[in-house]
């Protein structure tokens, strides 16, 4: 029989592969538990999914070719809470598989969540492990305070990671927040007690001090050379470019070596309604791989009125080509990808936080063989203003290169060999979507969540085990077999 050595390794083997908590197997993110031991968790979140776009629109037209690039929304989700300070949402930042996010409000709050996704895809149908926590400001002696409900110092408007693009745990999980009305930037640290803030290059908030009181930083992300780039929300007055928005690069803005150094640039307003609102990272791709771009989210609001062809909000994604370094400023160019307007039935409300992950989410257990690959996948989130007329939303975007002539997506997002012209979509249920941060909801989830990995992961341990024992045993039986012919040989 097995020696005793061997029978405890094989139970630890099985055990480990049960549990899945062997050390190579085990990993942790770097926005698991980001806001720290004091956040508190939303217990009365309400997500419900919502249409994607209008009932008549066919999967291959929710994609608005222009250019280069085909833009589709592909999840909508509407999000409620009766928790005070929830709300006014605008930016949002994710990890780099896109199963998690990180926000900022208006009034000062953080917010962190899990993305939950179809058991078959990679598109988002929920929200879980919700939590809020209050942000910290500096104060003139350097001692910190909480800025939560302050609208004066606490109305964050950017967040980004402090080496750009997505938040990954290269960076430590470090990202930065600029302010309005009491305009500044700060860079904040992941800590136990939730983030730390500290100061950058005091030259880039003094910078910042030149937009409007209500009109400042509004969009800010670090690019691919470590250069800051930041644009305000509104035109400066008595600008030579007064139907332009103003907006900077900054070198060596961490104020930590080398000399700081601005360079003025302008983006042209993007319609007569449109106000710029966020950016972020497109990643490497193409032709324009040697380039640096970035995506533009604006947003507009028409009121109704008798001679107009389009009311309500509206958003549109743009990319902005970035100069090199070495290259002067001036106007940017800004390529429109697409406008979308909520009268004809899309999403959208007061459109403001962007963030962008290369190719798509990559939930754990899904098959990626049958999934489409896009170019980009985006997440915007709106601002409601803490108006019960306005929503918070959650929309899920991919973008693809229109020179890859990728495949059409049917409506679960799988990869289809059938023509344009034969997809129908069927209508996208508005169904509530049963909360997973109630305290039931969320210890079901958790609940199905662990009886899954326990289940799945006994049986793969308990058929190793089995595997293992049965060589054992054979081994042993034919050790045994020979065993006994060399006796019987001894006694003849």
């Amino acid at each position: 029989m097995a020696s005793p050595v061997k029978a405890l390794t094989i139970f630890t083997i099985g055990t480990c592969l049960a549990l899945n908590s062997c050390a190579l197997a085990a990993g942790t993110d770097v926005l698991d538990e980001y806001l720290g031991k004091n956040a508190q968790l939303l217990g009365d979140l309400n997500v419900t999914k919502i249409p994607r776009a209008p009932d008549d629109v066919r999967p291959e037209d929710h994609h608005v070719a222009l250019g280069e690039t085909y833009v589709r929304i592909n999840a909508a989700l509407q999000i409620s809470s009766t928790r005070r300070g929830f709300g006014g949402w605008s930016s949002i930042l994710t990890n780099k598989q896109g199963t998690a996010l990180l926000a900022v409000s208006d009034v000062g709050v953080w917010l962190e969540a899990d993305l939950t996704f179809n058991t078959t895809t990679d598109i988002v149908s929920n929200l879980a492990s919700v939590k809020m926590s209050p942000m910290r400001n500096i104060t003139a002696d350097g001692s910190e305070e909480g800025i939560a409900g302050n609208k004066e110092w606490g109305d964050a408007e950017t967040l980004t990671s402090e080496t750009g693009g997505s938040l990954g745990d290269d960076d430590g999980g470090a990202v930065l927040v600029s302010f309005e009305r009491r305009h500044r930037i700060w860079k904040y640290t992941k800590d136990v007690d939730g983030p730390v803030p500290h100061p950058v290059h005091p030259g880039v908030s003094a910078i910042f001090s030149q937009c409007k009181l209500n009109g400042g930083v509004e969009a800010a992300e670090v690019l691919r050379d470590g250069r800051l780039f930041a644009v305000c929300e509104h035109p400066e007055p008595g600008s030579p470019h007064e139907d332009h928005v103003p907006g900077w690069i900054f070198t060596n803005w961490e104020g930590s070596k080398g000399d700081f150094g601005v360079l003025p640039i302008w983006l042209p307003l993007d319609g007569s309604f449109f106000g710029m609102t966020d950016l972020a990272r497109l990643p490497p791709h193409g032709e324009h791989e040697e380039h640096e771009h970035l995506l533009l989210l604006s947003r507009a609001h028409v009121e109704v009125c008798d001679d107009c062809v389009m009311h309500g909000s509206a958003m549109r994604l743009s990319r902005v080509h970035v100069p090199r370094i070495g290259m002067g400023g001036g106007v940017l160019k800004v390529e429109l990808l697409t406008e979308l307007w909520a009268s004809d039935g899309y999403p959208i409300d007061n459109m403001e936080g962007l963030t962008v992950i290369p190719g798509r989410p990559k939930p754990p257990g899904v098959d990626e063989s049958v999934l489409e690959e896009p170019y980009a996948t985006a997440f915007v989130i709106s601002d409601d203003n803490f108006n019960p007329a306005q929503r918070t939303l959650l929309l899920q975007v991919t973008l693809t290169s229109a020179l890859e002539a990728p495949a059409y997506v049917s409506e679960m997002g799988r990869k289809t060999t059938l023509a344009p012209s034969s997809i129908r979509a069927a209508p996208p249920s508005d169904g509530v979507v049963e909360s997973s941060n109630s305290p039931k909801g969320q210890g079901r989830r958790q609940s199905r969540t662990a009886v899954f990995v326990l289940v799945g992961g006994g049986v793969l341990g308990i058929m190793v085990a089995t595997a293992l024992l049965a060589a054992d045993y054979v081994k042993e039986k034919f050790r045994r077999r020979e065993l006994y012919v060399r006796l019987d040989e001894v006694d003849e």
